[in-house]
C-alpha cells in the first residue's frame, strides 16, 4: 500500500479476489476448492482495513461513523441480492457457472476504488 497507495492496493485486491473466486469455480476436488477458498478469505481479510482506511480518509470525522454504518447497511442488500441471483443462475446452470458470474461481479467493483483519489494539490498563484 505504500507503494502503489490505498485506492490501487484497494483495486488490486478486489481483482485478486475476484481471482481466487474463480479459483473456487475452477479447481478440481475439495482441497484445490479448499486452497482457493482459503486464499480468498486472506485477500478478503487484506481488503477490509484497505477498505475502511478509504472510508475514513474521505469523510470528515463528524461523519465517519454514519458512512460507515451505511456502508453496511448497503452491503447487506447486495449481498442477499447476490445469494438470491447466483443461487438461480447456479440451479439455472450450474454452480461454477454462478461463481465465475460472481467473480467477474467482484472484480468490476475494482475502479470504484480509484474514483475516491485524492486530486494532487494545485499552486497557489
Amino acid at each position: 500500500m505504500r507503494r502503489i497507495g490505498a485506492p490501487w492496493t484497494g483495486a488490486v485486491l478486489r481483482i485478486a479476489q475476484g481471482v481466487t473466486v474463480v479459483g473456487m469455480a475452477l479447481f478440481a476436488g475439495p482441497v484445490g476448492v479448499l486452497v482457493a477458498y482459503l486464499l480468498c478469505y486472506v485477500v478478503h481479510g487484506a481488503s477490509n482495513p484497505v477498505h475502511t482506511g478509504l472510508l475514513h480518509r474521505q469523510v470528515e470525522s463528524g461523519h465517519r461513523t454514519t458512512v460507515l454504518s451505511l456502508n453496511s447497511m448497503a452491503s447487506q442488500p447486495a449481498g442477499a441480492i447476490g445469494l438470491v441471483a447466483l443461487t438461480a443462475l447456479a440451479d439455472a446452470t450450474s454452480t461454477p457457472t454462478a461463481m465465475l458470474v460472481g467473480a467477474v461481479v467482484i472484480a468490476l467493483a475494482a475502479p470504484l476504488y480509484l474514483v475516491g483519489r485524492r486530486a494532487p494539490e494545485q499552486p497557489a498563484d
